[in-house]
């Protein structure tokens, strides 16, 4: 995950630009304050009462204190409650709101809203106080000061806090970014971590500038939630007996459709998609979310929310939630693009939805990130933190992603596919999008890798051939073709979705919405491990087979299309000379 996540460090000046904001806690001289602060201080690392020998959870304890005094200065200066609580160390084995993740460990120290908190417990009428569901912002702390990662910072606190950063983006759908904070002896650095990338700041000493953290710490305290990354117009259902519905229909979408991979105790929540108010009830897949890095993609099953009543009457809809480029346009914009075209060349769009899943409504659910955390916020100073090739992570090893394949774009073929060299991390904006997908007859569509029946698969191939010629009408190069994105429904038909990458086939590469082919992702994508049928534990003979018939027809199409760079964008990729999987 250290690897995936591109880490980078910001001058500390830079990073504290995109804290919250809450002009009385700025205007604190935290400086002046060493009377009420020594006392609470006293005992962490660097002090005159600091106990090498005592265990790093009861010198940490200490922050709570520091907590405590922060608070009342913010108040004798007229600060409105402060909305958090900072609770360190909690011991309670972690209960089932992780949403069934491998390691539910907390943080070493974390602030939870304050409302309702009942101190003393983890747990309350309302639930698991602690949870990561309901983190604001995350501390991991340790005694010693340790520089083995890229001379710098101890790796296994950065471990640690980069776990924590992408589990908090991961466990919560309505995360957009979190905060952090890692304490190392008597260093401190402060962490951001969001779709575009983690950022840590240089360092500064806890106590010697202990204004600095007394800034920092409390003005996370006192942030709002779209400071701290949280999608206010994403919620849980607040009406109980609606609630009781979706969670019904939830059950009975798992009883039939079993090999989907999302967690399956999600709890449902309420969205505003372009004006209209949907119910989140299911998650069928996050598995590009895990990452910090990317586009962070998730798909629900959905229904309109009632407009009178307590029970769910309409159809299911299908809604996708991504972090796209800003270079790239969006898939509901391709989508209307791709209509068009049809109508105009005479062809039947009712013809149309039967070989291509409709995009009935779409919007920005925020900001892109240059103008929401990162806004004013200075990153051409950012120096990557080098990730030696043998860390891993084993916090949670399923965040482990494919690893990046030979991408090329222009550059000339020699005998076999060229490996570029994987380019440097840089900062990408990216804006969260949201799209609501029709289901046909009410039912939702079926993977291609789930079909059962050799029958449906080979007639799933031949419609998903069509879907690609309407895309030929308007023009656009599909470029993510695999079975996930190739869908059969009730009705016999497969149809082709996930337009997010498509492309003018004809383009200039310019952004990178129009490039040839992008970092981590081929044109040609393929299920399973191999071209050579394998027996796995979670892949059947048979849905191998149905693969490289797909894969077969995949590469033979796309081999035979034009583009700027056929020979050289629609090849197999290989690795050590070798072809690698489509």
């Amino acid at each position: 995950m250290l690897q995936q996540c591109g880490l980078r460090e910001l001058p500390l000046e830079a990073l504290r630009h995109a804290l919250p904001r809450n002009p009385k806690v700025e205007g604190i001289e935290w400086g002046l304050l060493s009377n009420v602060l020594n006392p609470a201080f006293n005992g962490l690392p660097g002090t005159a009462a600091y106990n090498p020998k005592e265990h790093e959870d009861v010198i940490f304890a200490a922050l709570v204190a520091v907590f405590q005094a922060g608070k009342q200065v913010c108040e004798d200066k007229g600060c409105d409650p402060c909305p958090a609580v900072y609770v360190t160390r909690p011991t309670r084995a972690p209960g089932p709101s992780d949403l069934d993740k491998p390691d539910k460990t907390r943080p070493d120290g974390q602030f939870v809203p304050s409302a309702g908190f009942v101190p003393g417990t983890t747990t309350s009428t309302k639930g698991d106080q602690t949870s990561w569901l309901k983190t604001n912002v995350m501390l991991e702390a340790k005694v010693d000061e340790l520089k083995d990662l890229d001379h710098k910072m101890g790796r296994q606190n950065t471990e640690q806090a980069i776990w924590g950063l992408g589990h908090a983006l991961y466990t919560c759908l309505a995360r957009r970014w979190s905060w952090g904070i890692t304490i190392e002896g008597t260093t401190v650095r402060i962490w951001l971590a969001h779709r575009g990338g983690a950022f840590v700041s240089t360092p500064f000493h806890l106590i010697q500038e202990r204004n600095v953290f007394m800034d920092v710490f409390m003005r996370l305290a006192y942030g709002s939630p779209n400071e701290l990354g949280w999608d206010t117009g994403m919620q849980p259902l607040d009406d109980a007996h609606l609630r009781d519905d979706a969670l019904a229909r939830a059950r009975q979408f798992w009883q039939t459709r079993p090999a989907e991979d999302g967690s399956q105790s999600m709890d449902p929540m309420s969205i505003y998609i372009d004006e209209k108010r949907y119910i989140l009830i299911a998650l069928i897949s996050d598995g590009r979310a895990r990452p910090i890095r990317g586009s962070g993609c998730r798909v629900f099953v959905a229904y309109p929310y009632p407009d009178t009543g307590h029970e769910i009457t309409a159809q299911s809809v299908v809604i996708k939630i991504v972090w796209r480029h800003t270079g790239r346009e969006s898939e509901g914009v391709i989508y209307k693009k791709i209509i068009k075209a049809i109508e105009d060349s005479g062809q039947s769009v009712v013809e149309a939805s039967k070989y291509l899943v409709p995009v009935i409504a779409h919007s920005e659910l925020s900001l892109p990130l240059s103008e929401t955390i990162m806004k004013g916020v200075d990153t051409s100073a950012a120096q990557l933190v080098h990730v030696p090739d043998y860390i891993q992570v084993d916090r949670r090893p399923e965040s482990i992603g494919t690893p990046p394949m030979s991408t090329p774009n222009s550059e000339t073929l020699q005998g076999r596919r060229p490996l570029i060299p994987k380019p440097e991390f840089t900062p990408t904006d990216r804006v969260c999008s949201a799209y609501v997908m029709a289901n046909i007859d009410g039912q939702v569509a079926k993977p291609l890798h789930h079909e059962g029946l050799m029958d449906k698969a080979c007639s799933g191939i031949a419609d998903v051939t069509m879907g690609l010629k309407m895309l030929a009408l308007a023009e656009m190069n599909h470029r993510d073709m695999s079975v996930a994105n190739i869908l059969i429904g009730e009705d016999g038909h497969a149809r082709l979705s996930d337009n997010e990458c498509a492309k003018p086939a004809n383009a200039e590469a310019s952004s990178a919405g129009d490039m040839t082919s992008l970092q981590r992702m081929r044109l040609v994508r393929g299920h399973g491990c191999s071209w050579r049928p394998m027996r796995t534990a979670r892949t059947s003979p048979s849905a191998i087979t149905r693969a490289t018939i797909w894969r077969a027809f995949c590469a033979s199409r796309y081999t035979c299309s034009s583009c700027p760079h056929p020979r050289l964008a629609f090849l197999r990729p290989r690795r050590n000379n070798r072809m690698m999987p489509l």
